[in-house]
């Protein structure tokens, strides 16, 4: 099944001495990326934040001191979802030269997964059948009504890019979509009929 979203996370990250300084230049510089992102003309561009931490670093000013607080880092993952496959690789290039200091990976999905997901299912329950028939045949007995049914269908995510991939100097980022697989497991257990009087 081929792909119609693009799915980026990446992270703003920033370090500085004090906390408020770490937290203040870091939001300026998200915001400066999403401004980015929304002014590339990106289609069914939808972006949320993803995460956010501030942590302090500590670090040894020299071998066998004790610890020292050195600075402190703010982290800001954004997520950002494009409704344009063939885009991928321009998204790359806008979030990595409007400031993405990581690029946590990209990964390709479809919107009406749910059709997809019924689809396996219905396929899996009507093979679980079909295979729970030939057993009761192969018993000389027929197959009853359904006694119990679990499973589910899951739309996975096609392969992430490697982030040094996505990273490496070039022109444009190239990116392939692949496919979105969609599978669904079912466990059913029927009962057997009893064997019917000899005549």
């Amino acid at each position: 099944m081929e792909p119609d979203q693009v799915i980026l996370t990446f992270a703003v990250e920033t370090r500085r001495p004090t906390a408020s300084a770490a937290a203040s230049e870091n939001a300026q510089r998200a915001a400066a990326a999403l401004d980015a992102l929304r002014g590339a003309s990106f289609a069914g561009l939808e972006v949320e934040t993803a995460g956010y931490t501030l942590r302090p670093v500590y670090e040894r000013p020299e071998p066998r001191a004790p610890m020292e607080l050195a600075a402190y880092v703010a982290t800001n993952n954004i997520r950002v979802t494009v409704d344009d496959v063939d885009a991928a690789g321009r998204l790359i290039d806008v979030a990595a030269d409007a400031g993405a200091d990581r690029i946590g990976g990209i990964s390709f999905a479809r919107k009406d997964s749910e059709t997809a997901r019924h689809a396996a299912l219905e396929a899996a329950v009507a093979d679980a059948r079909a295979q729970a028939e030939t057993i009761a045949r192969a018993l000389g007995r027929e197959l009853g009504p359904a006694l119990e049914v679990r499973g589910g269908a899951q739309l996975p995510l096609n392969a992430r890019v490697d982030a040094a991939r996505v990273q490496a100097a070039m022109e444009t980022t190239p990116v392939e979509a692949g496919e979105v697989t969609v599978s669904a497991t079912v466990t059913v257990r029927f009962a057997l009929r009893p064997p019917a009087p000899p005549e």
